[in-house]
């Protein structure tokens, strides 16, 4: 799985170094307006994206130009032509977990690279089985990499469970005083994950399984 550290709130003046352990970081956009260059020099050598905040006129340029190598947006209300001319940066679409299941199979016909299911942690410090369902729904409908956000005092059987799942990458969100070396745990925690088993399906729907015994015996039973 990837690892994605979002930096909210984070001094990137003294960030140099500060991401060791993750495979990209995150911003959000009102961060990338106020330390372009800042930014641009702790990210030097790591991917990074940033991520849109609400309706507006976003002038990508300006994020390109700092180095960015990807955007994330809510679907609800990101205006169509935001990032439509820039086809050097990867795009991540970000939906609601109550997203009905034609429009997120929709999604596999969109021009975006991968999906990231919004956050709804909101101060909880651990995972429900309900959140797996809600990934597991994703996973099965969409053809493309799912992310989602997990909390930053992520567990181990937490990490494994979402791998199993399909789950492609995680969002956590750093704390300032979690920088020094809490990425790195993160990161040697999932480097001791168990691989999953091949699932049936491939991340394609598949229809709701039957209650008990085999298909074979069920058809025998039925005739």
């Amino acid at each position: 799985m990837l690892l994605v550290a979002g930096l909210a709130g984070v001094d990137f003046d003294g960030l140099a170094g500060g991401i060791e352990g993750a495979d990209a970081g995150l911003i959000s956009w009102s961060c990338l307006n106020a330390d372009k260059q800042a930014i641009g020099a702790a990210m030097a050598g790591v991917s990074w994206g940033v991520r849109l905040e609400g309706a507006g006129q976003y002038d990508i340029s300006a994020a390109v130009a700092a180095g960015c190598d990807f955007l994330v947006f809510p679907a609800t209300n990101t205006p169509l032509g935001v990032g439509k001319d820039y086809d050097e940066i990867g795009r991540i679409l970000q939906v609601e977990p109550s997203l009905d299941i034609g429009m997120v199979r929709a999604i596999n016909d969109l021009p975006v690279d991968a999906v990231l299911v919004a956050n709804e942690m909101g101060e909880r410090a651990f995972l429900t089985w309900h959140h797996l369902m809600l990934f597991q729904r994703f996973v099965d409908l969409l053809s493309k990499p799912l992310l989602v956000y997990v909390p930053s005092e992520v567990k181990t059987g937490e990490l494994q469970a979402l791998w199993e799942t399909g789950v492609c990458g995680v969002v956590v969100e750093i704390k300032p005083e979690q920088m020094t070396g809490w990425l790195k745990e993160l990161r040697r925690m999932m480097g001791e994950l168990t691989p999953p088993k091949r699932k049936r399906g491939g991340g394609k729907a598949i229809l709701p399984p039957y209650v008990g015994g085999s298909a074979e015996a069920d058809i025998d039973d039925a005739e």
